[in-house]
């Protein structure tokens, strides 16, 4: 709600499925056409078919940074995929809350809960 406030647009970039993010968006205010996230697909019966990959967390990036014409976009993640966004000049935060991934790339900050996020921005 605090980066709405601010008219800050909030994605999510993810890795895994839209299905498992879909149940939690009523809950942190995020429309779904803000979740770039692998789609999977059944067929009428529930039967898994195939599923489409998202184009890769630099390449959204890059697309919103067009979209929104601006080179300010921070990226907030736990992992390496997440670390790794380091595409464009975007700024990195490591996030650190929930688990600490021993990971050996750093981001411009590291964090381990909100108000730290409030503090860098």
């Amino acid at each position: 709600e605090l980066l709405r406030k601010h008219d800050k647009e909030v994605y999510i970039i993810a890795d895994t499925f839209h299905e498992l993010i879909r149940p939690y968006l009523p809950h942190i205010n995020i429309n779904m056409n803000n979740i770039y996230a692998n789609i999977m697909y059944h067929n009428n019966d529930g039967k898994y078919l195939h599923y489409d990959q998202n184009n890769g967390k630099c390449e959204i990036i890059k697309h919103l940074m067009v979209k929104h014409k601006t080179n300010n976009v921070i990226m907030i993640g736990d992992g390496y995929t997440d670390i790794n966004t380091r595409c464009y000049d975007n700024t990195i935060v490591r996030y650190k809350g929930i688990i600490d991934r021993d990971i050996n790339i750093k981001g411009d900050y590291c964090i381990s809960d909100f108000e730290q996020f409030i503090d860098i921005i």
